[in-house]
């Protein structure tokens, strides 16, 4: 064996004593020392080549699966990019679909446009003929406003007109005659304005709604009053009173300012309340005077009796147009048509304004008269016994 003559020749060597063998021994020493070296460095490469390997196989197996994974990836990169490029395809067809969409909206928009530009020129030309017809039917119903009030003002003069040309009528009624009837024995003289139809003839109505008539059988007509006579109006009959017979009825009457009974009181002065209350009713101005107490007073009339002075009909009508007129002054040099209109129509409206507050005043009055007539008759009625 190769270790056993190493072996061998050491000890010789070691057991030697010459210089010679000395030096052999050491050369010898070197040699082994060099051999083992040589082994050393022969098993340490083999170490370091089958590590080597070993991590080359570890590195390589890592680089496979890596490139494995690499590769996954890339066809996983492969088909997104296939898909990426499918979808730019149809985002493509799609941008192309909406390029021409739009192309096509853009067309029809220029089209809406001057749609929308012919619209708006109609509807502004409409607007300014709407104006211009606000302005002219504006017109017009100011224009038949004023007509129909002229219309109106017509219809009511033309009433007031046929009003204050229809003759007056009093007519008779059971109430009426069971109210006369309460002051039955009143005496009564009634005179009328002279050669006048319409006031004779209500003159000789009053005295049928006065007196009682005979001729009816089974129904009592009249008021059962003393008429003492029916005249046409004249100074001397008047006399020695004043010659003067107003417009409308006047009842008259008398009282002896020394007596104790107040003239209210009297028996003549409430039977002309109640006459007067009718012919109020009946739509005649009638007016129940203080009653005179000094001699004033027609010889030809008892002082206890009712006179009854029948004048002419009131002109009410046309003291009430002469009433429109003085309102209104005539056209001033340099004043302006609009100017003169507005002053007409203001006069107009005073003038209406004061016939209304006269009317209100006059139906307050007659209100005031009915329940002063009212308060009579009724006790009228208790003093006679009657419910």
């Amino acid at each position: 064996m190769i270790t056993d003559g190493i072996v061998a020749r050491l000890q010789a060597a070691f057991s030697a004593s010459t210089p010679l063998d000395v030096a052999n021994r050491n050369h010898l020493i070197v040699a082994v020392l060099y051999i083992l070296s040589l082994f050393l460095v022969a098993v340490l490469s083999w170490l370091l080549w089958t590590s080597g390997n070993r991590a080359q196989d570890v590195v390589r197996a890592e680089a496979n699966v890596r490139i494995a994974d690499a590769d996954s990836k890339a066809e996983q990169a492969k088909e997104g990019a296939a898909k990426a490029n499918e979808g730019a395809a149809k985002a493509n067809a799609s941008a192309a679909t909406a390029n021409e969409r739009a192309s096509k909206l853009e067309n029809d928009n220029l089209g809406l446009r001057t749609q929308v530009a012919t619209l708006e020129k109609q509807a502004a030309d409409a607007k300014r003929e709407a104006a211009t017809l606000g302005v002219a039917v504006a017109n017009a119903n100011q224009r038949a406003a004023e007509a129909q009030m002229r219309t109106a003002e017509a219809e009511a003069n033309l009433v007031g007109m046929k009003r204050q040309l229809a003759p007056r009528v009093v007519e008779g009624s059971s109430k009426r005659y069971e109210e006369l009837g309460l002051f039955a024995g009143t005496k009564a003289f009634i005179v009328y304005f002279p050669g006048d139809l319409e006031t004779k003839t209500l003159a000789y109505d009053l005295r049928e709604l006065l007196q009682k008539n005979e001729s009816y059988i089974g129904t009592e007509v009249g008021g059962d009053w003393s008429v003492l006579g029916i005249e046409p109006f004249t100074p001397e009959l008047m006399a020695p009173a004043a010659p003067y017979l107003a417009e409308g009825v006047h009842l008259l009457t008398t009282h002896d300012p020394h007596a104790l009974m107040a003239f209210w009181e009297y028996p003549a002065y409430r039977a002309a309340r109640i006459l007067n209350c009718q012919l109020i009713d009946s739509g005649i101005e009638s007016v129940v005077e203080v009653p005179t107490s000094g001699e004033s007073w027609p010889q030809r009339v008892p002082r206890d009796a009712v006179l009854i002075k029948v004048g002419l009909k009131p002109q009410t009508y046309w003291e009430k147009r002469r009433g429109v007129q003085l309102w209104i002054r005539p056209k001033a040099a340099g004043e302006s048509d609009d100017a003169f209109e507005k002053r007409v129509a203001e006069a107009r409206r005073r003038s209406r304004e004061s016939e209304l507050d006269a009317d209100r005043s006059r139906q307050e009055q007659r209100v005031r008269d009915k329940e002063q007539c009212r308060e009579i008759i009724d006790e009228q009625r208790r003093a006679r016994g009657k419910t």
